[in-house]
């Protein structure tokens, strides 16, 4: 997570079995606490996790275990945190937009975050269709992105099915 002009990010300091990511982390945060207002919170670590945070990513939990380790990462991310930050936009992907304990905060990669304090936003609408939660209101909200991008309905709808 960080904190950018008063807002704090939570962040997870390294997954203990893949080294890479160490390395990795260290950079995102050395990114994340080079942006004035920025404050980094220490979020806890979860072996199980692996390199990512998506549920199809998991090593070693079982579907249940994933579920608490969530509502403990966005438990403490709600308590502390303003924004979780992720270093991959699939984490994001998997995470934005889900309860957790904690639906109004917002996951954001890193990259996300970088723009945002250089003065660039881009609306996170899956997160926010996925809030949404129901395909039909969801078509309506998104019916002029569907037609300006040629795209067939019932294949958007399909898709959503998917991932909502």
């Amino acid at each position: 997570m960080f904190r950018s002009r008063s807002e704090s990010a939570g962040w997870q300091r390294s997954h203990p079995r893949i080294p890479i990511r160490s390395t990795l982390t260290v950079l995102c945060a050395g990114i994340l606490s080079a942006i004035p207002g920025v404050e980094l919170v220490e979020l806890p670590t979860f072996e199980e996790l692996g390199a990512y945070y998506t549920a199809q990513a998991m090593t070693l939990a079982t579907a249940e275990r994933y579920e608490e380790i969530m509502q403990v990462l966005f438990g403490k991310a709600a308590r502390e945190c303003d924004v979780m930050a992720t270093m991959y936009h699939s984490c994001q992907r998997e995470l934005s937009g889900k309860d957790y304990g904690a639906p109004d905060l917002p996951v954001n990669n890193v990259c996300t975050i970088l723009g945002e304090a250089m003065g660039f936003h881009h609306e996170d609408r899956f997160a926010h269709y996925r809030r949404i939660g129901d395909i039909d209101l969801i078509m309506d909200e998104a019916a002029p992105y569907i037609s300006a991008h040629g795209l067939k309905p019932e294949a958007v709808r399909q898709a959503l099915a998917a991932v909502i």
